[in-house]
Parts: C-alpha cells; sequence; structure tokens
C-alpha cells in the first residue's frame, strides 16, 4: 500500500514503507511525573499548556484556567518543532527543532529560549522525553536511527544510543523508575527498549509486519505501554515486565491512530484519530473503547495531553491551526483555541504551579482562519 510522510514543513511526501504523521508530544515523557512548577506564595494558581507550531516556527503558552493564549515564543525561521517536554520541576521545555537538527532549551519561567543544543545534519530531531528526576533528555533522531542522550545540567550530548538500521525513531518514552526508554520504530514495525544505565538496547518488541507505530505511552504504574499503530488501525498493548505485545485494540479502518496519552491516574487512555478527526476514550482495565470525541471538521488531530489533575485533554489540531481543549468528565469539546493562520501544532506539554482553576463554562473561541 502507499503510503505518506508529513514532515513538520507540512509538504505530503510519498513513502513506499509507511504513513506516517509524526506526532511526539503528547508522549513527551509519558511514564514520567507531570511538570510543576514551585507554588506561588500568593495569588491564584495557574497552569499552562506549551503547543509547538511548524509554520510560525513558535511555541505557544496557553493559560488553561481561560483556554487563551499568555504568550509566544519564536524559536527562529526555519525551526519546524515538532515535539516538546517539560522537566519535571517544570522550569525548563525541550523542543525538537527537526528543520536546524537541534533542540530549543526553554526557561518556563521568562519564557525565553536560553540554549539551542545542535545535532550533526541529518539527524531529524523529532521525538522527546524527560527523566523523572529530570537530569537527562530523551531525543529521537529519525533520519539517523539514533536516540540522543542529552545532560541537562550542562545542556550537552552525553550519549548516542544506535538503534537497529532502518528504526527511523519517532517517539520516546520514560518508565516511572527511569531505568527504561520505550522508542517507536516507525521504519522497522517494532518498539526498542533501551537501558537508560548503560544507554543500550535491551530488547526489540515486533509489532507486526506494516504496523507503521507512532506514538508510545507509559502507565503511570509504569507497568504498561500503548503503542499507536497507524498502518494497521490499532494499539498495541506492551506488558513492560516480559517486554511482550499482551493485546491489539482494534479500530475502524481509516482512523490512524496516532496519539496516545494516559489519564493521571491510567484508568483511562486517549487515542487520536488523525484521518477520521476522532478522539479514542479506553478504558485501560479492559482494553475497550468506551467514548469517541469527534472534533472539528478539518481538525486533523495529532498529539494529545492530560492535565496534571485529569480535568483536561488537550488535542493539536494541525490541519485547522487549533488546540481542542476536551473535559475528561464529560466526553466534550470544551474550548477551541486558535493558534494563529498557518500555525500546524504538533506536540504539546503541561507545567503549572499546583492545582488547575475550572474553566467556567464551555466555549469555541473566535473563528479559525
Amino acid at each position: 500500500m502507499e503510503s505518506r510522510l508529513i514532515r513538520p514543513s507540512g509538504r505530503l511526501r510519498r513513502r513506499s514503507w509507511a504513513r506516517s504523521l509524526v506526532v511526539v508530544a503528547a508522549v513527551i515523557g509519558a511514564g514520567a511525573p507531570m511538570a510543576a512548577c514551585p507554588a506561588v506564595a500568593d495569588g491564584p494558581i495557574r497552569q499552562f499548556a506549551y503547543v509547538v507550531n511548524d509554520g510560525p516556527d513558535t511555541v505557544s503558552v496557553i493559560d488553561t484556567s481561560t483556554s487563551t493564549i499568555a504568550t509566544t515564543i519564536k524559536l527562529g525561521a526555519g525551526a519546524d518543532p515538532v515535539g516538546l517536554a517539560i522537566t519535571p520541576q517544570g522550569t525548563r521545555a525541550y523542543v525538537a527543532n527537526n528543520g536546524p537538527d537541534s533542540v530549543s532549551v526553554i526557561d518556563t519561567t521568562t519564557n525565553a529560549v536560553t540554549a539551542v543544543i545542535k545535532f550533526t545534519p541529518g539527524t531529524d530531531p523529532f521525538g522527546v522525553a524527560i527523566s523523572p528526576k529530570g537530569n537527562r533528555a530523551y531525543v529521537t533522531g529519525f533520519g539517523h536511527d539514533t536516540i540522543l542522550v542529552l545532560d541537562t545540567t550542562t545542556n550537552t550530548v552525553a550519549a548516542t544510543i544506535a538503534l537497529p538500521p532502518g528504526s527511523r525513531p519517532v517517539s520516546v518514552a520514560v518508565t516511572p523508575d527511569g531505568r527504561r526508554a520505550y522508542v517507536s520504530d516507525f521504519g522497522t514495525d517494532a518498539v526498542s527498549v533501551i537501558d537508560t544505565t548503560t544507554n543500550t538496547v535491551r530488547a526489540t518488541i515486533k509489532l507486526g509486519d506494516k504496523a507503521s507505530p507512532e506514538t508510545v505511552a507509559i502507565a503511570p504504574r509504569g507497568n504498561r505501554a500503548y503503542v499507536a499503530s497507524n498502518g494497521t488501525n490499532s494499539v498495541a498493548v506492551l506488558d513492560t515486565r516480559t517486554n511482550a505485545v499482551t493485546g491489539i485494540i482494534k479500530f475502524a479502518p481509516g482512523t490512524d491512530p496516532f496519539g496516545v496519552a494516559f489519564s493521571p491516574k491510567g484508568n483511562r487512555a486517549y487515542v487520536t484519530g488523525y484521518s477520521d478527526g476522532t478522539v479514542s476514550v479506553i478504558d485501560t482495565r479492559s482494553n475497550i473503547v468506551t467514548a469517541t470525541v469527534k472534533l472539528a471538521k478539518g481538525a486533523v488531530p495529532v498529539a494529545v495531553a492530560v492535565t496534571p489533575d485529569g480535568a483536561l485533554a488537550y488535542v493539536t489540531g494541525f490541519g485547522d491551526h487549533t488546540a481542542s481543549v476536551i473535559g475528561t468528565a464529560s466526553n466534550t469539546v470544551l474550548a477551541r483555541i486558535p493558534l494563529g493562520l498557518g500555525a500546524k501544532p504538533f506536540g504539546v506539554a503541561f507545567t503549572s504551579t499546583g492545582p488547575r482553576i475550572p474553566l467556567p463554562s464551555a466555549r469555541t473561541g473566535p473563528p479559525v482562519p
């Protein structure tokens, strides 16, 4: 079957081996604690969503209490940002820039870029995950079949892990204990399991022919991983103790699952359907889809992330330049936030100074160009 690969530039490129829209950030460190900044002494507690935008090459900082953009961070022309992750302390965000083969480091207290970590040309960095202690960042090198390990203290490359040739790694997630990292290998229809102590590949989990895995997410308890397999319209369930596939959650043809995120309690998982414009809600105890949320026409949902309190799920709309906000209690869209003309949002992650201030009511925002 002929397939597509949509790169951060938004251009449609033909590939004979699969169809992929790289989505990393809903998984951005899935399995690691949600980022939380130190609490402020006085004033209301606030929480922010960071969304990377290809096209304008920016990061939108959204106040989740008002569903409005608080500020916009410029990354530089041609950055082509894809994935991002925020440290557990909530003080820094790491953004993978596919265009210049680099990672931008953002100080979340000032929302300024404080460092740029450069890689070898052709690395094609896509996915980012942070270790639970916050001392390491893991970046997928799609172009070179590598994982780059960053020392977050010095913002330098501490190690480069070679994956099997042709792996084409897309996303990465770290277990809650920090001992392993799981990598979705789009090119070889597999998941690589990395020992983070030795920085070596510990195991390879085969997902089946033409699985085309996109996003991998790890449950909060660390006992399971979900892998969105775009090529087979399914999500593979992995037992992280045995590194075996224990179940397959199937979707209707044409769903094209891409992004995956667990709720903080781990009892729900949210999966974006790139082609049918949906978000599926999975009961993780039974591995059954219990609800389907339909987004606006043309949304093209990519990444999904759940707020630390579990009340909201943010979904990036690659097609309609928005971030959709889903209320997890009602499984309905509460807000649709315009990110600007030409914005093609990919990754999303949260940082906060404490519990979220509840939304006063549902809102859709101004018309989206």
